[in-house]
């Protein structure tokens, strides 16, 4: 919506903006205007409540300064969101809530008004990030660090030896996640990291490793090097999260780009925690919603605890999905939904503890069909797979 996009030298802050929203005891949304810049100057982590959601119609933009926890019911993007990897000791957690239904009034269609009468207004169910028009520009991780790496040598119970590329990008504390090296999907181990050599990609544990046999394998051995367990970070400094209020405990949050063609998205270095919403379809962690062509990219994120499925291409085209981590999620993971989709790119991704889905969606991973999880659920051959 490059109508309502700024580059004014002056932006307005969020933090006078959340105060005059406050004081004006709207029950509508704190807006970011169109045509104007807004900056997130909230820097000593505190904790920011807007009950009533959040549009963005303008742009709105989060500085590596920012270190703050906002709690909302919604966010839609009719414009940018903008957002950098937040500095060192700093972080950025958006948290949805809510048990009730979430509308979005398209800028146009309902004149930059939130009328419950306007025609064009469009329920996105609870918990909802929408982009509607608008557009993500969020690269909160280098695009030098990668997301997981295959270990090199398991050197002693709390030494791993992995890529000095990879340990470049660990910090000590960083949780890891190791792969199952058995043949029990659900063996995989976490550990903190106490210590770091990045030189010789030496990494060693907050506690020793314990397996059945002598050691992990890796490329180095034992076994042959395409047998070597997968490592991966899953901390990041920029969290989306949902909290557990509704009764129906699988109902987190979802991320849907919504009719939204020919719109570059570029998503990167987000931690999704208890997205997705089992049993409804089209509530999932990241979801491309029929938007044409979508020259995007989505990477470097991590996905835990999903209640239906990971990222989800439906009926869209051109969308780059690269370096990602999905553990602990339940149905399919990285789909192309319908078969229409074409000339998307799913690279070097990994897939943890994929595990059946209990609430029928009406799908192939629902109970009352064949029952099925897949980590990769392919429907056209026209899309690359590679480095999975």
């Amino acid at each position: 919506m490059d109508i309502c996009l700024t580059e004014e030298a002056f932006p307005l802050s969020l933090s006078n903006l959340a105060a005059e929203h406050e004081l004006s005891g709207s029950i509508g949304p704190l807006v970011i205007p169109c045509g104007k810049c807004a900056i997130v100057d909230y820097e000593d982590g505190s904790t920011v409540t807007l009950p009533n959601g959040l549009d963005i119609v303008g742009r709105l933009h989060f500085p590596l300064t920012a270190n703050v926890i906002i709690n909302t019911t919604a966010v839609f993007v009719q414009g940018q969101l903008d957002m950098t990897e937040p500095a060192p000791n700093n972080a950025v957690k958006l948290t949805l809530y809510g048990v009730e239904d979430q509308y979005l009034y398209p800028y146009t269609a309902c004149s930059g008004q939130h009328d419950a009468a306007c025609m064009g207004r469009q329920n996105l169910g609870t918990k909802p990030i929408a982009v509607a028009g608008g557009r993500l520009n969020v690269i909160a991780r280098s695009p030098d660090c990668h997301s997981w790496t295959h270990l090199v040598e398991h050197v002693s119970d709390t030494e791993l030896e992995v890529s000095p590329a990879f340990a470049a990008c660990v910090k000590v504390g960083d949780p890891l996640l190791i792969a199952s090296a058995s043949n029990t999907w659900s063996d995989e181990k976490h550990r903190n990291v106490a210590a770091v050599n990045s030189a010789t990609g030496m990494l060693t544990l907050d506690a020793p490793i314990s397996t059945t046999t002598d050691k992990l394998p890796g490329t180095n051995g034992p076994g042959e090097p395409e047998f070597a367990v997968e490592v991966a970070t899953l901390s990041r400094s920029v969290v989306f999260h949902a909290q557990n209020d509704n009764p129906q405990t699988q109902i987190g949050g979802h991320l849907i780009i919504f009719h939204t063609p020919t719109e570059p998205q570029r998503l990167s270095g987000v931690r999704f925690d208890n997205f997705g919403q089992g049993g409804i379809l089209g509530r999932y962690p990241i979801h491309w919603h029929m938007s044409d062509v979508s020259p995007s990219i989505i990477s470097g994120n991590v996905i835990v605890n999903s209640n239906q499925r990971c990222v989800v291409i439906h009926d869209t085209n051109g969308v780059t999905v690269q370096d990602n981590v999905a553990y602990k999620t339940k149905g399919h993971c990285y789909i192309t939904e319908t078969g229409a989709e074409e000339n998307n790119v799913f690279a070097s991704n990994l897939g943890v503890r994929t595990e059946l889905l209990y609430f029928d969606n009406g799908q192939s991973d629902s109970p009352t069909a064949p029952h099925e999880a897949a980590t990769f659920w392919i429907r056209n051959m026209r899309n690359e797979f590679y480095g999975n």
